[in-house]
């Protein structure tokens, strides 16, 4: 048990520096010019945003990856049932192959990899990123549905009175506001087009991202609260 918390404990404070870092480059993408329009923004400010913006990603993803890694592990310990726990592995081993797709992705948007950030390098090709964000936040999303859908139908199964049944698929809804956030920032990322003034859909994209992260740290607190809540509430009906 103790090895379990202290897993936990390590994985929400990797979440908390992942999303600390990332709130910070992005906020430092921001001061150089990002949010406003393509045209506004300087060749030499454009360099350090795409710098910072591999940064943040980077944190971003690794932010993305702990959230998702906390709830899986807590997953497993819900249920005994093999198919259960294999569902949730599949799960956890696509959280874990995207969430590195998104946080590497930029070591092949480009060859040389420098002509990403560097526009004096007039060598070499680069591939459209937005396909990379697209599939990413798409799956990014379908997942975080999936875990809120998974312990539900799971707990729908067992034998409890209905009204803890209820009770408990409440708790496990907490995890609604995570995925509504994952699919406004898909919204975003959707609107974004090539060769388009994207510099501020691409702003609101990251917001929501951040948005995410911070519900998603929140969301064992949001548990823990609701959980309380509602075994008081159940010990009054049920007296």
């Amino acid at each position: 048990m103790q090895d379990r918390a202290n897993k936990g404990d390590a994985i929400t404070i990797a979440q908390l520096l992942g999303t600390g870092f990332s709130i910070s480059t992005f906020l430092l993408v921001r001061d150089h010019g990002t949010g406003v329009h393509f045209w506004d923004i300087r060749i030499t400010q454009l360099s350090h945003i795409k710098k910072l913006a591999i940064i943040q990603s980077a944190m971003y993803w690794l932010a993305v990856l702990c959230a998702k890694l906390s709830i899986f592990l807590f997953y497993l310990r819900l249920s005994p049932d093999k198919h259960f726990k294999m569902i949730v592995h599949g799960l956890l081993g696509i959280c874990i192959a995207y969430c590195l797709i998104g946080a590497f992705a930029f070591l092949f948007f480009c060859q040389p990899i420098a002509k990403y950030w560097d526009p004096s390098i007039t060598y070499g090709s680069c591939t459209k990123n937005t396909k990379v964000w697209l599939s990413t936040a798409i799956i990014n999303a379908v997942t975080d549905a999936f875990m809120v859908l998974l312990p539900i139908w799971m707990l729908w199964h067992i034998r409890i009175p209905r009204r803890q049944k209820i009770g408990l698929i409440a708790i496990f809804m907490t995890g609604v506001f995570v995925t509504v956030t994952s699919f406004i920032r898909l919204h975003f990322i959707i609107t974004l087009r090539p060769n388009e003034d994207n510099a501020r859909r691409t702003a609101k994209a990251g917001v929501w991202g951040k948005v995410a992260n911070f519900v998603a740290i929140l969301r064992p607190s949001i548990v823990s609260l609701i959980t309380d809540i509602t075994i008081v509430l159940l010990s009054y009906m049920l007296v």
